[in-house]
């Protein structure tokens, strides 16, 4: 049925605008607190500091993604109980169960982009923000990032670590 992408175009709409809001206004914020306290005392070229928001910005999505799906939710339904747009669904005989199947739809879609997300992306994002982090900011060496986990996935296994000695190359 027609009526029914539409509901779901408008719940879509709506969770990804909530989504890019939220995600403009934490990266606005947090900007702000670290250009007077974080970037204050270190000479930081601006592509530095563009990648340090970069590799930041799928693990923000991942954690903001839950809320715009629900307030998306939220204000979808109230704009279309606003407009009469449910009353007539309802007087056209399709029932609210019906009517939300749309919607859990959008939310099995943002359901599984978050699970690719934290699966693939992440931990790639993740090992890049930590190194721009505490190389090129920061001004440390390469040798920590690798080494803070104290979990290691191999083929086949998963391995549990204190530390790594990488002069011996040995985990202990």
């Amino acid at each position: 049925m027609r009526i029914l992408w539409y509901i779901a175009s408008q719940n879509l709409k709506t969770a990804i605008s909530i989504l890019i809001f939220s995600l403009s206004l934490y990266f606005i914020l947090t900007y702000m607190e670290e250009s007077q306290h974080y970037f204050d005392g270190r000479d930081t070229p601006l592509k530095v500091k563009l990648l340090y928001y970069f590799w930041q910005f799928p693990a923000m999505t991942i954690q903001l993604m839950p809320f715009a799906v629900l307030i998306g939710g939220i204000i979808t339904n109230w704009l279309f109980a606003k407009h009469g747009e449910i009353s007539a669904l309802r007087a056209a005989g399709l029932s609210m169960m019906r009517i939300s199947v749309p919607m859990i739809c959008v939310g099995l879609f943002f359901t599984t982009c978050q699970f690719i997300l934290n699966e693939f992306v992440l931990p790639v994002s993740s090992t890049q923000f930590l190194r721009v982090k505490r190389v090129d900011v920061e001004g440390k060496k390469n040798d920590h990032v690798f080494t803070e986990s104290t979990w290691l996935k191999a083929k086949g296994t998963v391995l549990h670590f204190k530390n790594y000695n990488e002069h011996k190359q040995e985990l202990s």
